[in-house]
């Protein structure tokens, strides 16, 4: 009888020290050690978040450096120089058939296989000059990134034949280049409808076609009597209507 009262009693006290623990509150010491028992550090789930660090809005020019490097990396991932690719062959005709009275439009290259990669390829690895300057103005019909990149490339680069460069000039001419993003290359060509180079300098101006911020310069352009001729022509047909 009295082992029987002291079990009791035993469990009763083992009750009531289980009660009294579970009414205990949490400590800030408690959430502590939780959280590392876990193994999580301090802030790992914030950092985790963009929307808790906060993305870096840096604007139009910050965006057009993450376009810029988009690019260059799908660039990048293409076929470089060597061999023309097989499958390229129908676009080269294509190319190889264009004159400047009679310029392919986007239904003669689109009737081929990948015709704007195969366009990038040409105007980058092209053997002959003509087909480089060909491609290049006609990348202007397919605005993307990666396309502006490789126009901008051959545009500024002075290592390139001038006349392949021209190409590059008035394929850029087809995009709208007072987009932001573009303040380097908007630059460049303002340059070279002044420059000494008459061939860049025609090409540029031609490129200014349905620029706002250009029409000041194609005015005066068009009306100064020192204005080379070839130059002053680009100056006119960059005022008049878009003639494709």
């Amino acid at each position: 009888m009295k082992l029987y009262r002291s079990s009791a009693f035993a469990v009763l006290l083992l009750i009531q020290l289980i009660a009294g623990c579970s009414e205990q509150p949490a400590t800030a010491e408690d959430a502590s050690n939780e959280t590392t028992a876990i193994g999580e550090e301090p802030g790992a789930q914030e950092e985790s978040n963009p929307t808790s660090i906060g993305l870096d809005a840096g604007g139009p020019d910050s965006n057009a450096e993450d376009a810029g490097k988009t690019a260059s990396g799908a660039l990048s991932r293409e076929q470089g120089p060597g061999s023309m690719p097989e499958k390229f062959s129908g676009i080269h005709e294509v190319l190889m058939d264009a004159t400047s009275e009679k310029e392919p439009g986007n239904m003669a290259y689109n009737n081929h296989p990948e015709p704007i990669i195969a366009l990038r390829w040409f105007a980058r690895y092209g053997d002959e000059e003509k087909v480089r300057v060909f491609a290049l103005h006609a990348l202007g019909l397919y605005p993307t990134p990666e396309n502006t990149t490789v126009l901008s490339e051959v545009a500024m680069n002075p290592k390139e034949p001038v006349a392949v460069r021209a190409g590059a000039l008035r394929g850029l001419g087809r995009y709208d280049l007072e987009q932001e993003g573009l303040s380097a290359v908007k630059k460049f060509i303002f340059s070279a409808a002044t420059g000494e180079d008459l061939v860049l300098a025609a090409a540029a101006t031609d490129a200014m076609h349905g620029m706002p911020t250009a029409r000041p310069l194609l005015l005066e352009l068009s009306s100064s009597p020192k204005t080379p001729p070839s130059v002053k022509a680009a100056a006119e047909r960059a005022l008049g209507p878009q003639v494709e």
